[in-house]
């Protein structure tokens, strides 16, 4: 039997992810209706509802939870990001600010926007711009690229697509890394990258 290599499984694995995003564009899914497809309802699983998070709660993390304070999903990918040509960047979800700082020095303007500020981001450059902001409700600023890590999955299916049109209204270029499982005590919407290709793909 042939042994799989690193690049074989990953090609697979993309592969597989485009055929369940075919599917559901075959199907016309609709995420804010998911439930009327009723073979398909069990592919989004709820953890929890909105009410049960709001900002505080993320304040209280970035104000005295460790991880928070120190894991950023986004620093692996910053020599993706040097590779992406763009002049203004906007970061959703900036948590504690470290990889807001490697993008400042690759692009001219970062937008670091959070509804929790972090007590970590002070001294910051210049070219940086901390807002707090409610992506629920705030406009985003033009940027040539809008990135996020860990963030879209603490949002429920049903205010997904408002916040998708607000993305791709802010910038054609996208960037975000989600996580396709449950946390145990935030994430809102939890469903295989498929699905989340697919959302993106209507955007297109």
């Amino acid at each position: 039997m042939q042994k799989l290599t690193y690049d074989t499984v990953r090609k697979a694995l993309i592969r597989d992810h485009n055929n369940i995003a075919a599917c559901l564009n075959e199907i016309c899914w609709d995420i804010q209706n998911y439930r009327d497809f009723r073979h398909l309802s069990d592919i989004i699983y709820e953890p929890r509802q909105r009410n049960m998070i709001n900002s505080e709660t993320y304040q209280q993390r970035h104000d005295h939870d460790k991880n928070y304070q120190n894991n950023n999903w986004l620093l692996d990918y910053i020599p993706t990001l040097k590779s992406i040509n763009a002049d203004v960047v906007a970061e959703l979800g900036c948590g504690n600010g470290k990889a807001t700082r490697e993008l400042a020095k690759i692009f001219s303007r970062v937008y670091a926007l959070d509804w929790a500020v972090s007590p970590l981001l002070k001294d910051y450059p210049d070219n940086i711009i901390l807002q707090k902001h409610d992506l629920l409700h705030d406009g985003l600023p033009q940027a040539d690229l809008i990135v996020s890590a860990d963030v879209l999955e603490h949002f429920s299916p049903q205010e997904l697509p408002d916040i998708m049109e607000k993305m791709l209204t802010a910038s054609r270029q996208q960037f975000h890394v989600i996580a396709c499982y449950d946390d145990n005590w935030s994430h809102l919407t939890v469903m295989p990258p498929g699905a989340w290709l697919y959302l993106f793909q209507q955007y297109d």
